[in-house]
């Protein structure tokens, strides 16, 4: 389910890196402007604009949503043992181990994604893949691992407490909630709208992070205040939401099936 969605929203994916990226590097794809980078990507093609970066996105978007849900119901599990009265604790605690789990698994396949959508020169995964290797050894594929630890770790708490804390008032206002219906769709929708639009400018911070000068070839941006001085020196405060949007697109029907499966395959084996 996760590699198709991947499949699906590829070219969002794509518009949303070009979007947080450098003024440097946005420039030369159709600037930092949503019209602009969507009609650039449309001229190279639906090869070069719309599927960059699309293998180690399905390996990503597959890997992410298996350890996503597994490692948390299996966390939820242990916690609920020792803290069965405490479903908030319950809810943060698995949420940052599975986030931290997911961060550090997934990265290498998020900097080679994230560096193929920004090649001006269409370099594919195998090319980004050698010159990482070549240039920067395996230090290259764990860029921003920091950031996407600190970042994903805060989104995911946010999350799954809001959409917990949504389940439990459904529950108290009419006995149960309906798995079958709109009602998970729309709770883990806006939970996701809010734990990704309070912690989003940490996804712009890995993207300028891993990202390379496209002239240089080097790494312009280098430890997290430094890039976030950087960021609001030439973009001000709205450089950090840069791609929400597209972003947003991407997410939030992906959540929501996802979450309805997820409850459907809770309630038919016994544990909702």
């Amino acid at each position: 389910a996760g590699g198709c969605a991947a499949v699906a929203t590829n070219p969002l994916d794509v518009v949303r890196t070009r979007l947080q990226a450098s003024p440097a590097t946005a420039n030369l794809m159709g600037s930092k402007h949503l019209v602009a980078v969507a009609r650039h990507m449309w001229n190279e093609g639906w090869r070069s604009g719309l599927t960059r970066g699309l293998g180690p996105n399905v390996v990503a978007g597959a890997a992410s949503k298996g350890i996503y849900l597994g490692v948390y119901e299996k966390m939820r599990e242990g916690f609920r043992r020792f803290s069965p009265d405490r479903p908030h604790l319950v809810s943060g605690g698995s949420a940052f181990v599975t986030s931290v789990a997911l961060a550090v698994v997934i990265n290498p396949l998020v900097v080679l994604r994230a560096r193929a959508q920004l090649s001006p020169l269409d370099l594919g995964t195998r090319a980004v893949l050698h010159s990482i290797w070549t240039k920067e050894g395996v230090a290259g594929f764990f860029r921003g691992t920091l950031t996407t630890v600190v970042g994903k770790t805060g989104e995911t708490v946010l999350y799954f407490v809001a959409y917990e804390h949504a389940k439990r008032v459904a529950l108290d206002r009419t006995g149960g909630y309906n798995v079958m219906g709109l009602q998970v769709v729309s709770m883990s929708m806006l939970a996701r709208l809010f734990a990704t639009t309070l912690t989003y400018p940490h996804n712009v911070l890995q993207t300028h992070l891993r990202e390379v000068h496209p002239l240089t070839g080097r790494h312009e941006f280098n430890g997290i205040a430094r890039t976030c001085t950087k960021i609001y020196a030439t973009e001000g405060a709205r450089g950090f939401f840069y791609g929400l949007t597209p972003h947003l697109l991407r997410s939030l029907p992906s959540t929501g099936v996802t979450f309805l499966v997820y409850e459907l395959g809770l309630h038919a084996l016994g544990y909702a």
